[in-house]
Order: C-alpha cells, then sequence, then structure tokens
C-alpha cells in the first residue's frame, strides 16, 4: 500500500519527487524518503510521519541539484515505522538503492540465504533483503537488469520496484508483479509512479506497466522487457486523463468534506453514464449472464463489502439468488453452491490485495467476473469478463465517501436492469436531489457531532437495509475518530447489546422504510430507558434538529443513499471537533494492496 514515484528530468527531480510523494500519501504516510543520483553518488533522505516532514527536512539541510532520483511514502508491513525501516533502503555496499510497494511472502527464505553468503541486515524490512539480493545477483549475473529478471523467478508475492545503481547512475530500473506501476512521459522528463495522480501535471501520456514486465528509463528512453520471454516490449503509451483541478481542493480546508459534497452528485453521473431516455445502457450480455446464473457471489472488503451487502439485497429482490462476502475470507475459504456462478467485484482501486486474491481463485475455474470499480485500467478491470466502471473521481481522502454511493446504485440499477424495470430510474434522480439537500443541514449535524465526541462507545442501529447502512456508518466513525463504535440490528438490541447502554451512551437508529418506522423508534426507547442519548436519521419529512434528521421518502430500497450522507458528515465533524487529520486516519491506506 506504498506510493512510489521515480524520475529522470530536464531539470530539478526533487521537486517532482515531493509534489509527488504528496499526491500519494493517500497509500500510506508512516514514513517516506527519497534517493538521489547525481555523478555516480547515491544520496538517501528519508523521516517518519508524513512528507511534511521530510521537507521540512530537506529545507534544514537541502541536496545538491540532481535530474535522477526514486522516492516512496510508507504504509508499514514489516517492520514498525521508524527511519531505519524507511524507503529507500540501500543495499549492504550502498550500491543499490531501492523503493517498492508490496509484500514478498517468502523474503525470511531469501534473507536466510543472504545471511549464509555473509550479508549483514539494519532494517526489518523485506524491501532490503530484495536490494541485496539485487545486489548478490548482479554480481553473478554481471547485469543488474538479469538480477531483477532472475527475482521474478525467485520472489512469491507482489512488488512494484524502482531502483538506483551506483554504477549504472544514468538510469532508473523497474519491475512490476501484481501491484501497480505506471510509466509517464512528458516534456523534458520521464517518470514512473504507483498511480497516475503523481504524475499531474507534468505528464502527457502514460503506460499501465503489465505484470512481469521490468526494464529501465534512460534520458528520454524507455527500455521494456518481459520476464519470461525474450523479446523488448515498445510500450502503447495513452493520453493521460488527469488534470491538476481534478485534484485541486479549491475552496475546501481538506478532501474528505470536497468528497462529501461531491457525493451528493456522483448519481447524475452513474444515470448519465448508464441510462438514456429513460433506459438502461448495461451491455446485454452482461444483463443476460446475471439472469441466467444459478448464483451471483459478490465480494469486497472494508466499504467496498457494505456495498455489496446492499447489492445482495437487491439482487435477491430481483428474484436472484444472491451471496456477499467479504474478500480476505472468500479468497481463502471459497464457497460456491451451484457450476454456473456469476461474480461481482467490487473495489476502489481495482488493487485491493484480497479481492485479487479471490479473483485468482476465481479464473482458476473461468467462471465470469464483472467488476465494479473506479479505476478503469487497474489489475482487477482488467482481468473482469465485463467492467463497470463507477466514474466517481479521484478519491484522495483515505476513506471511502462518493465510490460508496457510487457502488450502492449502480447495484440497485443493475439489478432492476435484470427485471427491465425502468421505473427506478426516476426515483434515482430524486434522490440524487435530496442528498443535496442534505449538505444545507452541515451546521446542525455538527452540533450533534458535538454531543457524540465526549463517549468511549456509540452504537448504530438499524432493521433490514438500514441495519447493513448503519454497518458503513459504523466504519466510517470508528475509522477517523479512533472511538469504538459497533452496529446491531435495532431488533437484536435487547438480546445482548443492551447491557452495553449506560447513562449518556449515544444510540443512532436509521429508517428507510415505514414498515419497521415504529419497531425502530421502540428500540430506541428502550435505549433511552436505559440513560442511552438516542437520535434518528430517516424518513418523515421536516423534522430537522439536533436530535432528528428526516427526509421525504422516496423508495426504502435507496432511502439509505440519502441517510449516508448525513453519516458521513457526522463522523467527518466529530473528527473535526476531535483535532484529528479527516484525510488520513492512523494506520489506514486508502489502496489496501497487501494482504
Amino acid at each position: 500500500m506504498c506510493g512510489i514515484i521515480g524520475g529522470i528530468t530536464s531539470d530539478s527531480i526533487e521537486k517532482v519527487l515531493l509534489d509527488g510523494l504528496k499526491y500519494l500519501e493517500y497509500r500510506g504516510y508512516d514514513s517516506s524518503g527519497l534517493a538521489l543520483s547525481e555523478n555516480g553518488k547515491i544520496t538517501v533522505r528519508k523521516k517518519t510521519g508524513k512528507i511534511s516532514v521530510l521537507k521540512d527536512e530537506l529545507k534544514k539541510n537541502p541536496l545538491k541539484l540532481a535530474h535522477i532520483g526514486i522516492a516512496h511514502n510508507r504504509w508499514a508491513t514489516h517492520g514498525a515505522p521508524s527511519e531505519i525501516n524507511a524507503h529507500p533502503q540501500l543495499s549492504y555496499s550502498n550500491n543499490i538503492a531501492i523503493v517498492h510497494n508490496g509484500v514478498i511472502d517468502n523474503f525470511a527464505a531469501i534473507k536466510s540465504s543472504l545471511v549464509a553468503k555473509g550479508y549483514e541486515f539494519r532494517s526489518e524490512t523485506d524491501t532490503e533483503v530484495i536490494a541485496d539480493f539485487l545486489e548478490e545477483e548482479k554480481k553473478q549475473l554481471g547485469s543488474l537488469l538479469l538480477a531483477i529478471k532472475r527475482f521474478f523467478y525467485i520472489a512469491k508475492g507482489s512488488f512494484a520496484l524502482a531502483i538506483l545503481d551506483q554504477q549504472e547512475p544514468d538510469k532508473i530500473f523497474f519491475a512490476k508483479w501484481r501491484t501497480p506501476l505506471l510509466l509517464g512521459r512528458g516534456k523534458g522528463m520521464n517518470l514512473l509512479a504507483s498511480d497516475k495522480i503523481a504524475f499531474a501535471p507534468r505528464i502527457e501520456e502514460f503506460y499501465d506497466v503489465a505484470d512481469g514486465e521490468y526494464g529501465y528509463l534512460q534520458g528520454d528512453c524507455i527500455s521494456l522487457f518481459v520476464y519470461d520471454k525474450e523479446i523488448i516490449k515498445t510500450p502503447t503509451f495513452l493520453p493521460i486523463d488527469i488534470k491538476r483541478s481534478d485534484i485541486a481542493l479549491g475552496k475546501y480546508a481538506n478532501y474528505m468534506e470536497k468528497e462529501i459534497d461531491e457525493g451528493a452528485f456522483v448519481i447524475d453521473k452513474i444515470l448519465r453514464e448508464y441510462t438514456k431516455d429513460g433506459k438502461y445502457k448495461f451491455d446485454p450480455e452482461l444483463v443476460s449472464s446475471l439472469k441466467n446464473s444459478e448464483e451471483v457471489i459478490l465480494i469486497g472488503s472494508g466499504s467496498s463489502y457494505h456495498a455489496a451487502l446492499l447489492g445482495c439485497e437487491y439482487l435477491l429482490n430481483a428474484k436472484l439468488n444472491a451471496y456477499a462476502y467479504i474478500a480476505s475470507e472468500w479468497a481463502h475459504y471459497p464457497r460456491i453452491r451451484t457450476k454456473n456462478p456469476v461474480f461481482i467485484l467490487l473495489s476502489q482501486s481495482g488493487e485491493t490485495a484480497d479481492v485479487l486474491r479471490s479473483l485468482d481463485v476465481i479464473k482458476n475455474h473461468r467462471w465470469p467476473v464483472i467488476s465494479l470499480v473506479n479505476i478503469e485500467s487497474s489489475s482487477l478491470a482488467r482481468r473482469s469478463n465485463y467492467v463497470l466502471p463507477l466514474f466517481a473521481g479521484f478519491e484522495v481522502a483515505i476513506v471511502s465517501t462518493k465510490t460508496y454511493i457510487c457502488q450502492v446504485a449502480l447495484l440497485w440499477l443493475l439489478a432492476n436492469a435484470t427485471m427491465s424495470n425502468t421505473a427506478v430510474i426516476e426515483e434515482l434522480k430524486k434522490v440524487g436531489r435530496a442528498q443535496r439537500k442534505v449538505l444545507s443541514f452541515k451546521d446542525a449535524i455538527s452540533n450533534l457531532a458535538g454531543k457524540l465526541v465526549t463517549q468511549h462507545d456509540i452504537y448504530f442501529i438499524g432493521r433490514g437495509l438500514d441495519y447493513l447502512l448503519a454497518r458503513e456508518a459504523s466504519l466510517k466513525f470508528k475509522e477517523i475518530t479512533y472511538i469504538h463504535s459497533e452496529a446491531f440490528p435495532a431488533g437484536e438490541l435487547k438480546h445482548g447489546p443492551i447491557a452495553l447502554i449506560e447513562k449518556g451512551t449515544p444510540v443512532i437508529g436509521f429508517c428507510s422504510d415505514e414498515t419497521s418506522y415504529a419497531h425502530l423508534m421502540s428500540n430506541l426507547e428502550e435505549a433511552k430507558a436505559r440513560g442511552g442519548l438516542i437520535f434518528f436519521i430517516g424518513i418523515r419529512s421536516g423534522e430537522v434538529d439536533e436530535e432528528k434528521f428526516t427526509f421525504a421518502s422516496i423508495d426504502p430500497q435507496v432511502n439509505i443513499l440519502i441517510e449516508i450522507i448525513y453519516a458521513q458528515l457526522l463522523s467527518y465533524y466529530a473528527t473535526l471537533r476531535l483535532g484529528y487529520d479527516v484525510d488520513k486516519p492512523r494506520n489506514l491506506a486508502k489502496s489496501v494492496t497487501v494482504e
């Protein structure tokens, strides 16, 4: 889940690297560092903490002008966040510097073989092991390029690598296996990075490096090879579709509020892309595969799993057999009940390791896969039979907001498309308008957040789809406020969890369906009778105060898309009041590329 960037420029590379690291902080921010190559010497600087700490260090102790360099933001896997474990990592002789995104599963075995040859290690990382492996293999094979090729055959796991060699100071070497790596070409520069967001606005076109490809940048040239074929490959570059304005904060102080506000408009985008003149634009073969399947299996992680739970309910309502699973569980314990399943895999980045591990299992059996992804060039998208882009736009804040809305809305449309039910298209338009109205209640939601931040525990309850929504609301709250929260089916409150309610414990109830309204209110009263502070978010038009947020019902199936805006804003304002970073909560990264 780390972020890497490297490049060769006709001007100073340092600012390019630091700007890129800033945009890659969503991939990790335990530590950061860079290595510059100039006149046959590699200079490394790294610090723990966010990129701002590294920038301050470089202001105090500037580096000499360099045109070639690599840099890294870390999300710790092997070894605690520390300067010694931060990237770049140097080889034993200090001749090779390397940055790495991914995990080498058999690093311990490789390390043991290197220790037997006299290598000593300074860090706890698997990345230092790669550097020393490449150094040793280069001695044996006479070429770093051949050493990299050899690494593909030895390593188990995932890696995107950018490498400097003191003995070949005019090159940046790279290699890619099961974790993203892009090459970019611009005026006076060649870059590589984990995400094209790091290229803006300098790069004009990019190439998405495929698994098994490796090579090097040198001047304005790019050499590309495939590890198991004796060929030199010519990369096909595409125009880059990102501008600095796409990721600029504009009037906002942080990305989370910006993306919550944008989330109130993404349904309009979904409708434009997937419907026209009151009809669906889905691929008929895709819809047919769902209708003819014996079961539909939805798989996701985190917020994507919560969207999958709702999608499962929508498909069940469409008279299809549907099941939703957590990716990290299904990948190891796959459950398929029939001979003719169809899979729907959900991932914002399309690089989520647990989802890709599940995909490996599915592809071994050649079952059809529909992917819902926000990055159309991602590994998941490339390996799917059908791709449904989310069109959410860039999400920079770590927690998912608008992507979740796109996933749920798209799954609802897809389920109804299997029934040729087009009436819901107009209903979804109304939901978008209702979401935007929620944004006018920010002050009241902020006041409610003030009542929650002094508590140690918060509980979210609901029935039916509202319980599934409550799970996402609870996840959002704990992710960024660090306050313990849980979600329960409202009717189960009295079957155990009510023992947790004491004086002042907040209980937030969601209700999107008239069928369960009376029972939900009764459950809230049960909590109130035990001293709980109760709050309500749901249907009943016109009632808005610091304990109740209501809206006119549109459709019980998608009213939850209105409730989620309230829930996201509640988490946002609670975090602001606590003084925490809403965009970068501790210990988390957005693109989870490790298992």
